[in-house]
């Protein structure tokens, strides 16, 4: 006898898990009735729920909250259309530890400095951020990662074009544990590379990638 926890996939033959089909289903048909229906799901199947919405690129703002939950580890936004006011939602994940914010398309505008020092300050146990082609941050961004993600191993902020010395500065100082940067494309100068160079986190460097820096 057939589980009433499958469900056959027709002309394959195949079975799936109900449970997995009908949070495709939930994700497909997204409304403010569902919505507000995933806002009491438990985290395990909020994490399905996200990973779904992530990979179709309908987060926003909006319902991002009504997904979140405290033992949240990995958020892709990568594909998606949010803002600082998103991110300030934020607060209900102290576990995070790995966001992506880079610009899949094109350059983000609505990701400012504001909107990662909140980060920073709400989710002291990140471990890798991405914030490539985030066109509006600039170096308090990064020094506030810095200063409040003890954590951070792997950061990607290439084509933040406003980013200067200061933050390779910070990151030198406060980042020992940091593995891979990227800088590619911003404002940093050789005295900046000099500086993480030398810096508490030389031990652990194992990538870097200045190319195309501005000066």
């Amino acid at each position: 006898m057939e589980s009433l926890a499958t469900v056959h996939v027709l002309g394959y033959g195949k079975v799936a898990p109900l449970l997995d089909v009908t949070v495709q289903c939930v994700v497909a048909n997204l409304s403010s009735l569902y919505i507000e229906s995933i806002n009491l799901l438990p985290g395990n199947l909020k994490d399905k729920c996200l990973y779904l919405m992530s990979k179709r690129g309908c987060i926003t703002d909006a319902n991002l909250p009504k997904v979140l939950h405290e033992n949240l580890r990995v958020l892709d936004l990568s594909e998606s259309d949010v803002s600082d006011e998103g991110l300030r939602h934020l607060c209900k994940c102290p576990q995070l530890q790995k966001i992506d914010l880079n610009s899949a398309k094109q350059s983000r505008v609505n990701i400012s400095s504001q909107g990662i020092i909140q980060l920073a300050q709400n989710c002291r146990n990140l471990q890798t951020v991405y914030l490539r082609r985030c066109l509006n941050l600039t170096d308090e961004a990064v020094i506030a990662l810095s200063t409040n993600c003890p954590q951070l191993r792997y950061l990607n902020v290439g084509g933040c074009t406003m980013l200067t010395d200061r933050c390779l500065e910070a990151l030198g100082r406060n980042s020992r544990f940091l593995k891979c940067l990227n800088m590619a494309n911003t404002k940093i100068t050789d005295a900046g590379i000099m500086q993480i160079a030398t810096g508490d986190c030389k031990q652990c460097l194992k990538e870097l990638d200045f190319k195309g820096k501005l000066q």
